[in-house]
């Protein structure tokens, strides 16, 4: 009785132990540049680039557009979140690529050319002001739609452009 006790006491033992290790073997594990894209960008983009578009522009499918010329290719690099985040250009560099060619899900045009550090250097020592950044956005989206073939639905990240003008008396 006890010798049966052990073997199915055992036996619950290393199922435990088994579930534990499928468990682990299923936990998710990122590089340098997926961390630190979840920890400076994915509290308002979201962890797979979705996020709500009026609030936060949505990147998944979107964000590639913005390599389709040189004016939008610079505001990327310019915007403050990105020129201000607190990592050396190498490794922002390598986050926006990973952005625009991952998370972007084929957005970006055929044979972009990935962001290099001394790019990012030169692009984030001027920043975009938050002041104008909508209005800004706005242009540059609207042309991307017009000139690159960018998705209308990119509008949302310029809401003010998607809303008629009120008339005054």
């Amino acid at each position: 009785m006890k010798a049966r006790r052990a073997v199915i006491g055992l036996a619950v033992v290393l199922g435990v132990i088994a579930i534990i290790w499928q468990s682990a073997a299923k936990v998710p594990t990122f590089n340098r540049t997926q961390t630190q894209y979840i920890e400076l960008c994915s509290g308002c983009h979201g962890v797979r680039g979705r996020s709500v578009p009026t609030a936060v522009p949505t990147l998944w499918g979107r964000v590639g557009y913005f390599l389709c010329d040189k004016n939008s290719r610079a505001y990327l690099g310019r915007l403050p979140n990105i020129a201000l985040a607190p990592i050396n250009d190498a490794d922002l560099a390598d986050l926006v690529n990973f952005v625009v060619f991952s998370l972007g899900n084929g957005s970006a045009p055929k044979g972009a050319r990935p962001y290099t550090a001394e790019e990012i250097g030169k692009l984030r020592a001027e920043p975009l002001s938050s002041v104008a950044l909508r209005a800004y956005r706005g242009k540059v989206v609207e042309k991307m739609i017009h000139s690159c073939g960018a998705p209308s639905a990119m509008l949302e990240y310029a809401p003010t452009l998607t809303q008629p003008k009120q008339q005054t008396r």
